[in-house]
C-alpha cells in the first residue's frame, strides 16, 4: 500500500504545483524540476497505466480487508469470495459544499436550498448511493467512527474501478457493483498516514527512486504514467481516493494536504475526490471541506445486509455441511438484543462478533467485551506452531504500547520505537513478572507472527536507515487496549497505588476546550477519549463504577462557551450510555448535568456536537426514562 500511496502523492503533488511560483523548499522545487514530463507515445502510456493498475490492485484490493477471516484453512480462499464480505454502504448527506466548482447538477440544488432556507433538506436521514454524490458534486468527504467502514469504502471504490479498467470478469462478483459510478475512471488511492512525515520535501524526493525499484516502472514509464494521468485529470477521467485524513496528526503535513487539495481542485475541477475521516479529528479538514466538499456520513447496514454478511462469512469460514447452521446462529446473535443490534451497525464490530461465534465463543454484552473477546482469540490463534504467547504476558505489553501510541496521537510506529517502549515498561513496572519471560525483541517477534494485531505497513527513514513501520490492524484495537491500560495503570507516570477514580480524574482534567470552540473543535478535544474511557469504565468493578463516573464528571470546569458542554460532562454521559452498573443517583446526576447544555446545541452543525451524540446514545439505553424526566422537568 505504501508504494502506491507514494506514487499517488508524488504525481498529484507534481501536477498540483507544477508551473507555479509557489516556493515550498529548495528540495521540493528540485523534485518538481526532476519530474517535468515529455511527450510519450500512446503505447508507452497504455503500458504504464496497465502496470499501475496491477500495482494498485495488489495494494488496495478489497479482499485484503478480510484479514480477520484469513486464519488457518481460510488463507487460500479465492479473492472473489473474500470480497463478498464487504457490506456496500449508503451515505447520508450532512452538509453541502459552499463552492460548487465541480460541473454537476448539484449546484442549483445547493443554492436553491440555501435561498429558500430549507437546510433540513440537506440534513435529513435519506440514504443514497455514494455514486450519486460523486456524479453530482464530485468532491466528498465521508465521516465515520472507527470501524464504520471508511477504509473499506475506499478499497471498494478502488477495486471496482481497477477491475473495470482491466476488463476483469471478477467485477461482476463484486458486491453491489451497480452502485459504482459507470465512468472508466483511473483510481488513485492513497493512505494519509503516509503523509504524516516530519520532512515532506525529503520524503517526496525519496519517492521517485523507491518507485523505480519496487514497482517495476522504469523512469520512462513513470514519466509516461504521469503524462497519462495528467491527460486523464484534464478530461475528468480519474478519481482521487484519500483514506484517513484524521491520521495526519502533525500540523505541517496537515497544512500541506490542505494546500495540495485546494490547488488540485482549482486546477482540475472535473476530477472527483473522495476523502475519509473520523468526525472532527482534524479541524483543518472541516475548514477545507466546508468550501469545496460535500460532507457525508456512512449509513448503518440494514438487517438484510447484516444477514448477507453472516451467510457469506460462514460460507467462507465453516465446512460446507455446517455453514447454514452456523449462519443462523450468527444471525440470531446479531439480532438477539437491541444492544447487539446497535453494536453490529459498525461493520468492524460485526466482523468481531462473527470471529467470536466462529470459534464457539458466547455472545458479548457490550462493545468492550466484544473487543476483548476478539483480541483474546487473536492472541490465542493456533495458526503458527512455533512459539507460544500467554495472555498474561501479551496483554500488559500490548496495553502499554497502545496507550503510548494513543497518548502521542500515533498510528504508525517504527520497530525501534516499539522495542524502546516495551523496555521502558519493564523499568516502570518491575512487579509485572510475566513480561520478563521474554525480552522485548522475542515478544514482538511472536506478536507479529501469531496474532496479526500489529501488522507491517511499510518503511520510513530514521537515523539514515530505512526502518520497518507497524500499526495496529485496526484503530479500534489500539483504542481498546489503551483503555485497558488506563484501567490497569499501565501508562507512563501512573501511580498504581491510587484508586482508579482518582487516577482517571487527573487524566480527564487535562482535557480543555478553547474559548472559541465550535462543535468540530469540541470533537478535536474529546473524540480520542471516547473509546478508551468507555473501556476503562467497563473494566471497573461494580463497587468502583460510581466513583469513576463521578471522577470523570467532576474533573472539568464550566466552559465560557454556553453552547459547548464541558468535555468531562459529555464523556461521563457517553460512558453511562454503555450501561455500566452505575447507581440511579449517579446516572441522574450525569444526565441532569448533560441536559443543562442539550437544548443550547445547534442541531444543524456538522460535525454534530458530541453532546447530541451523548443524548442520542442515552435515549437508546436503559437510562432513557431518566433522560426524558430530566428534559421534561
Amino acid at each position: 500500500m505504501e508504494t502506491t500511496s507514494a506514487l499517488t502523492w508524488s504525481i498529484v503533488t507534481n501536477l498540483a504545483f507544477h508551473g507555479t511560483r509557489e516556493r515550498l523548499t529548495d528540495r521540493f522545487i528540485e523534485l518538481l524540476e526532476r519530474q517535468k514530463t515529455r511527450e510519450h507515445p500512446e503505447r508507452e502510456i497504455d503500458e504504464a497505466l496497465s502496470l499501475y493498475c496491477d500495482l494498485a490492485l495488489r495494494s488496495w484490493d478489497l479482499a485484503d480487508l478480510a484479514e480477520l477471516a484469513r486464519f488457518g484453512r481460510y488463507q487460500d480462499v479465492d479473492k472473489s469470495f473474500l470480497r463478498k464480505l464487504y457490506i456496500p454502504r449508503l451515505v447520508n448527506v450532512r452538509f453541502p459544499a459552499l463552492d460548487q466548482s465541480f460541473e454537476g447538477p448539484a449546484r442549483e440544488s445547493v443554492e436553491g436550498s440555501r435561498d429558500s432556507g430549507e437546510d433540513d433538506a440537506w440534513l435529513g436521514d435519506a440514504a443514497v448511493p455514494i455514486a450519486d454524490r460523486i456524479r453530482s458534486v464530485g468532491h466528498v468527504v465521508v465521516w465515520g467512527d472507527p470501524g464504520a467502514g471508511k477504509t473499506s469504502l475506499i478499497r471498494w471504490l478502488a477495486t471496482a474501478f481497477l477491475l473495470r479498467l482491466r476488463n476483469d470478469p471478477d467485477l461482476k462478483e463484486l458486491p453491489c457493483v451497480e452502485m459504482i459510478p459507470e465512468d472508466d475512471l483511473v483510481p488513485m488511492p492513497a493512505s494519509c498516514s503516509d503523509l504524516n512525515r516530519e520532512d515532506l520535501a525529503e520524503w517526496l524526493l525519496y519517492i521517485r527512486d523507491r518507485i523505480e525499484k519496487e514497482t517495476k516502472l522504469s523512469p520512462e514509464l513513470v514519466g509516461a504514467l504521469q503524462a497519462g494521468l495528467r491527460k486523464r485529470f484534464e478530461e475528468g477521467k480519474a478519481i482521487l481516493l484519500f483514506d484517513g485524513v484524521d491520521k495526519i496528526t502533525d500540523h505541517r503535513p496537515g497544512v500541506f494536504l490542505h494546500m495540495l487539495i485546494e490547488r488540485f481542485v482549482e486546477r482540475f475541477p472535473r476530477v472527483p475526490i473522495v476523502m475519509t475521516s473520523r468526525p472532527g479529528d482534524w479541524h483543518g479538514l472541516q475548514l477545507m471541506t466546508g468550501r469545496f466538499f460535500e460532507n457525508l456520513s456512512l449509513a448503518d447496514p440494514d438487517k438484510a445486509q447484516k444477514d448477507g454478511f453472516a451467510r457469506a462469512w460462514c460460507e467462507i469460514a465453516s465446512p460446507k455441511r455446517w455453514a447454514e447452521e452456523r449462519a443462523e446462529g450468527l444471525i440470531e446473535a446479531i439480532h438477539g438484543s437491541d444492544r447487539m443490534e446497535s453494536l453490529t451497525g459498525n461493520p468492524m464490530m460485526l466482523a468481531m462478533l462473527a470471529l467470536i461465534k466462529a470459534r464457539g465463543g458466547r455472545t458479548p454484552s457490550n462493545r468492550a467485551e466484544l473487543c476483548d473477546s476478539a483480541i483474546r482469540m487473536l492472541v490465542d490463534s493456533p495458526n503458527i506452531d512455533s512459539g507460544v504467547i500467554d495472555r498474561s504476558d501479551a496483554f500488559p505489553q500490548l496495553e502499554y504500547l497502545a496507550c503510548a501510541m494513543w497518548r502521542g496521537d500515533l498510528f504508525r510506529i517504527r520497530e525501534s520505537w516499539i522495542l524502546e517502549t516495551l523496555e521502558r515498561l519493564w523499568d516502570e513496572q518491575p512487579d509485572l513478572q510475566p513480561v520478563r519471560d521474554r525480552n522485548a525483541a522475542e515478544f514482538f517477534r511472536l506478536v507479529k507472527r501469531r496474532t496479526k494485531i500489529l501488522v507491517e505497513c511499510g518503511k520510513e527513514a530514521h537515523d539514515g536507515e530505512r526502518e520497518t513501520v507497524y500499526e495496529f490492524q485496526h484503530a479500534i484495537f489500539r483504542d481498546y487496549l489503551a483503555g485497558r491500560a488506563l484501567a490497569d495503570g499501565l501508562y507512563e507516570g501512573c501511580d498504581r497505588s491510587k484508586p482508579r477514580a482518582e487516577r482517571i480524574a487527573a487524566l480527564t482534567n487535562e482535557i480543555k476546550v478553547s474559548e472559541n470552540a465550535t462543535p468540530g473543535m469540541e470533537r478535536d478535544a474529546v473524540a480520542k477519549w471516547i473509546w478508551p474511557l468507555r473501556v476503562f469504565v467497563a473494566s471497573c468493578s461494580d463497587s468502583e463504577v460510581d466513583d469513576v463516573l463521578l471522577g470523570i464528571l467532576e474533573s472539568g470546569e464550566e466552559t465560557t462557551v454556553e453552547t459547548v458542554a464541558p468535555p468531562q460532562v459529555v464523556l461521563a454521559a457517553l460512558c453511562l450510555a454503555e450501561e455500566p452498573r452505575a447507581s440511579e443517583g449517579v446516572a441522574d446526576k450525569i444526565i441532569r448535568e448533560l441536559v443543562k447544555y442539550a437544548d443550547r446545541a445547534d442541531r444543524h452543525d456538522f460535525p454534530p456536537s458530541l453532546l447530541l451524540d451523548a443524548v442520542a446514545d442515552l435515549s437508546q439505553s436503559k437510562w432513557g426514562n431518566l433522560l426524558c424526566e430530566a428534559r421534561n422537568g
